[in-house]
């Protein structure tokens, strides 16, 4: 991540060899005429280094990538060790369905949805029953104008957050007292690649360590370059654990 050169050589073929420190300065990225790509072989003395194993495998996309490392974190949790969340939806104390995708998202973020036994016709409830759950995580979905794209200040999601943790009965909820209420813009429910995004949102807000030391941002260019081409522009998530010091 952040190679960006043009990989250039000398004359036909394979061009000319390098010394080892020499060939740490060459460039490494093919222009689009290139015939075969180039790839880059760490010695396995040196894997550790690297942050690499000679038993692991390539990722063949950033999708690839986050989506083997939500599904490592997943089956390497214990039941109780997976993090109940409370989703709810742009409409106020109203949750999801089991057969919503967000209920799969929440279980692909290595989760688990309090409202998975509540029927169809029984989405709204109420502050009593969410406190009675006692969500680890709070997953709040807002609209555009609040996150999303474009958006360039936090100031409208500080707001819903402050508005959320202040709701009657919810001072005691462990999501509350923990600093795990996030907030989700509802364009992250949409594509795939920004699905993907939002998962790892939530199993970051349970654990901070879930992304593997890459930052939600540097997970979103990829995901988004990788499906658009286009970095991502505007503030799509926010965590009232950034308000602490």
């Amino acid at each position: 991540a952040g190679t960006d050169h043009l990989l250039h050589g000398e004359g036909e073929g394979s061009g000319m060899p390098a010394a080892n420190e020499e060939a740490e300065t060459r460039v490494t990225r093919l222009d689009e005429q290139a015939e075969e790509p180039a790839v880059q072989k760490t010695a396995a003395e040196e894997a550790e280094e690297a942050a690499a194993s000679e038993y692991g495998k390539e990722a063949e996309s950033a999708l690839t990538y986050f989506t083997v490392l939500l599904e490592d974190r997943r089956e390497s949790l214990y039941i109780c060790q997976q993090a109940r969340v409370y989703w709810e939806t742009a409409q106020d104390y109203v949750t999801i369905h089991k057969s919503d995708p967000a209920h799969r998202m929440i279980l692909g973020a290595g989760a688990e949805d309090v409202s998975e036994r509540l029927k169809p016709e029984g989405l709204r409830v109420d502050a009593g029953w969410v406190a009675r759950k006692n969500p680890d995580v709070i997953v709040k979905i807002v609209d555009r104008s609040v996150l999303g794209s474009g958006v360039t200040t936090r100031d409208a999601a500080r707001e819903t957050v402050r508005r959320l943790k202040s709701r009657d009965g919810w001072a005691g909820i462990e999501a509350v007292r923990s600093g795990r209420v996030l907030l989700l813009s509802e364009e992250l429910t949409e594509a795939p690649h920004m699905q993907v995004f939002a998962m790892l949102m939530i199993a970051a807000a349970a654990d901070e360590t879930a992304l593997g030391g890459i930052s939600p941002e540097q997970a979103l260019e990829m995901l988004a370059m990788e499906a658009t081409g286009l970095a991502p522009e505007g503030i799509y998530y926010y965590t009232d654990r950034e308000e602490k010091p």
